[in-house]
């Protein structure tokens, strides 16, 4: 699999553009943690402003846990997240192509028929085993009118992509091929949102949170006492769009959300390839305690199960998916 290209509407700049703003550095997880330049993007930005080659800061290029928040931050319209992905493709560190080889081979299912003009969701990994779970926001989602559960949802060429690791060929095809003319495409996981929007301009893809936070009856059921968690890989795709969706069920609600000043959300980093490849990474229970901070909750409702854990291990505030409030 090639590495994906810029988004070049929204992000028409590459590292060579970055002044040093420093901006990014604001929400990034990583600088909070390691307050180390070299794991930041302005740090890889004036690395190869100044000549350095992937190989000479590889660890920090494997420390981001692509979470898209500097992204949505950068002045300058650099495509952060998506150069990172083609220099750790570039860097290509054996051991995790190794580990993720062995789980595409150990996964390679076919995908799924779907008729032209249906609806489709991609559940990913994000949400937990709950098969009930799943089944539950079909319903939701659907409006009555039926939306088909892929068989097999990508979710390994989602964290090939984050690793930088190559496809087999032809697999990324003929996932995209089932794909071709279906209507409308529902993922759980942020970056196979990116990844099919690249790909299949034409179809409307939508994440979960978006979908189930837009329903009158998931919306009668949060409560001013709520922290509602965003998924933040999905929600910085879209952060235009989203952050006035989400200023708008913030005063329709009045509940807390884990936004910081600029709308950007605050990761807990609990989606990234370190927790599914056991890699030293950012310590997401930080992260939720960090986000935690200050807020006096009653529910702790998430968008992703992944975040949901950080949380049920650092408090005993409830915490519950936004589909399992209904």
């Amino acid at each position: 699999m090639s590495p994906l290209p810029a988004y070049k509407d929204h992000y028409p700049n590459d590292y060579s553009a970055c002044s040093g703003c420093s901006l990014c550095l604001l929400i990034c997880p990583v600088w909070r943690e390691k307050r180390d330049l070299r794991h930041t993007a302005q740090g890889r930005a004036k690395a190869f402003q100044h000549g350095a080659r992937p190989e000479d800061i590889g660890n920090a290029l494997f420390s981001c846990a692509m979470c898209g928040s500097c992204n949505t931050i950068c002045p300058e319209g650099i495509d952060l997240k998506g150069a990172l992905a083609s220099l750790r493709r570039d860097l290509k560190d054996g051991r995790i192509a190794a580990i993720i080889k062995k789980l595409i081979s150990d996964n390679n299912r076919p995908a799924m028929e779907i008729p032209k003009g249906k609806a489709v969701f991609l559940p990913g990994i994000n949400l937990g085993e709950s098969r009930e779970r799943i089944e539950r926001i079909t319903a939701l989602i659907g409006h009555g009118k039926g939306i088909l559960i892929a068989d097999y949802d990508g979710w390994d060429i989602g964290l090939a992509f984050e690793a930088g690791v190559d496809m087999p060929v032809g697999r990324l095809e003929r996932f995209l091929d089932s794909l071709r003319g279906v209507k409308h495409i529902v993922v759980g996981d942020g970056i196979m949102k990116r990844i099919l929007r690249l790909h299949l301009p034409g179809v409307k893809v939508t994440g979960i949170g978006e979908e189930l936070s837009s329903l009158d009856v998931v919306k009668k059921r949060l409560l001013p006492t709520d922290l509602y968690v965003i998924e933040s890989r999905s929600y910085n795709i879209d952060f235009k769009t989203l952050s006035r969706h989400y200023d708008r069920l913030r005063k329709d609600c009045r509940c807390a959300f884990n936004l910081d000043l600029h709308m950007v959300a605050v990761p807990t980093t609990a989606t990234s390839m370190h927790r599914l490849l056991e890699m030293e990474g950012i310590d997401s229970r930080e992260q939720a305690r960090w986000i935690l901070k200050g807020r006096d909750v009653k529910r702790i409702v998430v968008e992703s199960m992944d975040d949901g854990r950080a949380f049920m291990d650092v408090t005993d505030i409830p915490v519950v998916h936004l589909a399992d409030i209904v």
